[in-house]
């Protein structure tokens, strides 16, 4: 869908780089301009055989060009880059790119169509423009780790970095309509995405202090709705049960033995669950602490249509049969860079592509080794290598 877009990444972050990756998983041409050290993320674990699957991922299906931009001779050759790109995507401290030259209002004067999204901590205006950011200081000055944890408990980090993933996609996505409004205009723009305008967008706390309610940490168990958390049965055993309507909640009543309760005015409501949804989760546990495995009671769960599972480890997720089938494609062994094939490992089983289209599927792409597409760059700008 977009072969004929020519995309210059020069980020050494997740949630740039994923973007980027997005963009070559359906057809762009990416071209990864690393340091003379390479991309920081090729020294992020886990390793295989010494190669980082962290790079593996985040800068599959790109191509790899080193440039120095501490040099005024590399720094002009991505100036010329620049010129013939349809888009930039870039992480540098805001101000840096400008000092150089290369910011987006000295490059669209020679490239009106550029679009140029920066992906930063804290975006290039306001107060904090200049702070020092990340994922974790993110997710705390968002709010998000505030109502993630245990009633009783600190606030958590979020187990994955939501942060960097969630601006990692507006990026792609902001990238793309900036590319259809191209189509009708002729002209780019400047995109500005942050991690901690993304996790506040996220938020789902912020719409309530309109009515004073001010969220904090509810544990496994939702503030609105009832049942609809995480119970516990024997031996550390777990499930995820959702009752989001009276349907569902009657279903779960007959499954527990407990018809009774279906117009117990206490639980007849959504409303009056979640007020009293300590008393739900107890009796809900109560009936889970009878099986000894607690796959018997997701049996009987599942028979009466109330919404239900277990939780996976990572262990699960890569050997659910549903994930793995080539039909669904959410799993996919993509190829590794040459470096590792050379070394016998040819694919590494890993996410497939965000979405599944019917006529142009996307594709996950072998990671580039380190400066490998240097000489097809430079001859292609008419450069000596």
């Amino acid at each position: 869908m977009l072969s004929d877009i020519k995309v210059l990444d020069l980020t050494t972050t997740v949630a740039g780089a994923g973007a980027a990756a997005m963009l070559a998983d359906y057809g762009a041409l990416v071209i990864k301009v690393e340091g003379p050290d390479g991309d920081p993320l090729r020294k992020m674990p886990p390793f295989m055989e010494g190669e980082s699957l962290v790079h593996c991922w985040f800068n599959r299906g790109k191509q790899s060009v080193v440039l120095d931009l501490e040099t005024e001779r590399d720094a002009a050759v991505l100036g010329q880059m620049m010129n013939g790109a349809d888009v930039v995507v870039e992480d540098f401290r805001p101000g840096y790119l400008a000092q150089k030259g290369l910011g987006y209002d000295a490059v669209s004067a020679a490239n009106p169509g550029l679009i140029y999204c920066s992906v930063t901590p804290f975006g290039q205006t306001g107060p904090y423009r200049d702070k020092e950011g990340n994922d974790l200081m993110a997710q705390a000055l968002s709010g998000v780790m505030e109502i993630t944890g245990e009633m009783d408990g600190p606030p958590e980090k979020h187990g994955t970095p939501v942060g960097d993933y969630a601006a990692s996609q507006s990026a792609y996505s902001a990238i793309v309509a900036a590319l259809c409004l191209r189509l009708k205009t002729g002209e780019g723009q400047a995109i500005d995405v942050s991690t901690m305008r993304n996790l506040i967008w996220l938020n789902s706390a912020v719409d309530r202090i309109n009515v004073n309610v001010y969220t904090t940490r509810e544990g496994n168990h939702h503030p609105a709705l009832s049942p609809f958390g995480l119970f516990y049965g024997n031996n550390g055993q777990s499930v995820i049960i959702c009752g989001l309507n009276a349907k569902i909640w009657s279903s779960l009543c007959h499954i527990i033995g407990h018809p009774e309760y279906i117009d117990d005015p206490r639980y007849s409501t959504v409303s009056q669950r979640t007020a009293n949804r300590f008393e739900v989760v107890e009796m809900l546990e109560t009936w889970l602490k009878t099986f000894d495995n607690i796959q018997d009671a997701i049996k009987l769960l599942e028979e009466g249509n109330v919404p239900s599972c277990q939780v996976y480890g990572a262990r699960e997720v890569f050997s659910d049969p549903h994930y793995t089938d080539p039909q669904v494609g959410w799993l996919v062994q993509a190829p590794t860079p040459t470096s590792l094939q050379a070394k016998g490992k040819a694919t590494y089983l890993t996410h497939s592509t965000n979405a599944k289209f019917s006529k142009t599927p996307g594709k996950i792409g072998r990671a580039p080794d380190l400066g490998e597409h240097d000489s097809a760059v430079t001859a292609q700008l008419g450069l000596r290598e």
